[in-house]
C-alpha cells in the first residue's frame, strides 16, 4: 500500500494526509496536520479545498481535519474498505468503495495520468510544512516544563523498531504534533475513544511482538488500568511512560469545559495521585522525574534493558493548567 501511494503522490495535484497510527510515514505525506490546519487563512480555504477526497481506514483522530473538510465539502468523496457499512465522518461521502485499500489502489494507479494534471496543489501543503516546522522547532526551543515539552523528549527518545502504543485522549493528539519514526509501528485503541484498556493492550502487544513496547499515557487513563500488571505474562521489554498532570488535562484545552464551573470536580478530576506504590506492587522498575534536564537523562537508561528483567515505568510530572495554556500558545504561534 505504501509503495502504490508514493506512485500516486507523483501526481503534482496530490496531497496525502497520514495520520500517527496510520503508520505511512514519508517526506511525501504530510503527518503534521493539525498545526498545517491552524495556519490556513480564510482567503486560502478554497486553495486548500480538495475536489476529491480518498479516505482509507477507520476513525480519524483530528477534529481540525474532521471540521475543516465538513465545512469546505470536496465535491466527491469516496472511502475505501472492505465492509459495506461506512460512517460519513465528513458528512461528504458520495462513494463507498467496498474492497481493500491496496486492491483499490492497483487499479487505480494505472488509470491516472499526472502529466495531464498540472498544479501547485501538493506543493501548496509542502511549502506551508516547510513554515510550519521552522516555527514548530522555534516554539520548542523556549517552551518551558509541560506536556508539550515532555512529548518533544519523549518523541525524540524512543529508539528505532519500536512498537509504539499511544493512550487516548491526550497523548494520542500530542503525538499528532510531531514527526514520529518511520521504523515505529504505532498502534491506539481508537473507536470509542474511551481511555479504559490502553495499558493492558499495551501490555499485551509487548507479550506477542518481542520488540520494546512503549506506552506513553495519561495519569487518568494508567489509574483506571492499574490492573493492566496484574498476571503472570509481563514482558520485560514493555515501557509504560505516564506523564502525570493531575487529571484528564485535555478537558482543560478542548471547547467546553474551560467556560464551566464543574472542571476541576467533574471534567477534569484534579487528583495527587503518584504510581511509585503501584510500581511496587507489580514489581516494575520504577522512575520518577519532574523536570526537564531529569527527562533528558534517565530517558536513555529507562530504554535499556532493566537489571532484574522486569517491564519498567517512567512517571513524569508536569503542572496540568500550565500545559493546557502552552498548548494553546504553540498553535496561536503558528498562525501567519
Amino acid at each position: 500500500l505504501k509503495q502504490l501511494l508514493f506512485e500516486i503522490a507523483k501526481d503534482p495535484t496530490v496531497i496525502i494526509l497520514a495520520e500517527t497510527t496510520a503508520n505511512l510515514i514519508d517526506e511525501n505525506f504530510i503527518q503534521q496536520i493539525d498545526p498545517i490546519l491552524t495556519t490556513i487563512k480564510e482567503l486560502e480555504i478554497e486553495a486548500f479545498q480538495p475536489d476529491l477526497l480518498l479516505t482509507i481506514g477507520g476513525n480519524f483522530i483530528s477534529k481540525k481535519i474532521k471540521q475543516f473538510l465538513r465545512k469546505n465539502k470536496p465535491s466527491q468523496h469516496w472511502h475505501i474498505e472492505e465492509t459495506d457499512y461506512h460512517m460519513d465522518t465528513f458528512q461528504s461521502l458520495t462513494k463507498s468503495i467496498p474492497m481493500g485499500a491496496a486492491t483499490f489502489f492497483e487499479q487505480f494507479s494505472p488509470n491516472t495520468d499526472s502529466t495531464i494534471n498540472k498544479g501547485n496543489y501538493q506543493n501548496l501543503w509542502f511549502n506551508r510544512r516547510h513554515i510550519v516546522n521552522a516555527a514548530h522547532q522555534e516554539f520548542l526551543k523556549q517552551t518551558p516544563w509541560s506536556d508539550l515539552k515532555a512529548m518533544e523528549k519523549i518523541m525524540t527518545s524512543i529508539p528505532a523498531n519500536s512498537n509504539v502504543q499511544l493512550g487516548n485522549s491526550t497523548p494520542v493528539r500530542y503525538a499528532q504534533i510531531f514527526e514520529a519514526d518511520a521504523s515505529w509501528q504505532i498502534n491506539s485503541n481508537r473507536g470509542v475513544a474511551g481511555i479504559d484498556g490502553s495499558t493492558s493492550t499495551a501490555a499485551g502487544a509487548a507479550l506477542v511482538n518481542g520488540q520494546l513496547t512503549t506506552i506513553i499515557t495519561g495519569d487518568i487513563a494508567f489509574f483506571y488500568d492499574s490492573n493492566a500488571f496484574w498476571h503472570h505474562h509481563l514482558s520485560p521489554n514493555l515501557r509504560v511512560i505516564l506523564i502525570n498532570n493531575g487529571g484528564g488535562n485535555i478537558f482543560r484545552y478542548i471547547p467546553g469545559p474551560p467556560t464551566t464551573n464543574q472542571l476541576d470536580t467533574f471534567f477534569e478530576a484534579q487528583h495527587e495521585l503518584n504510581a511509585a506504590h503501584i510500581a511496587k506492587t507489580f514489581n516494575l522498575v520504577y522512575y520518577f522525574v519532574a523536570g526537564e534536564e531529569e527527562l533528558t537523562a534517565i530517558l536513555p537508561k529507562f530504554f535499556q534493558q532493566q537489571a532484574i528483567e522486569r517491564p519498567a515505568l517512567l512517571e513524569i510530572k508536569t503542572p496540568g493548567a500550565e500545559s493546557a495554556v502552552i498548548l494553546r500558545e504553540y498553535f496561536k504561534n503558528l498562525v501567519l
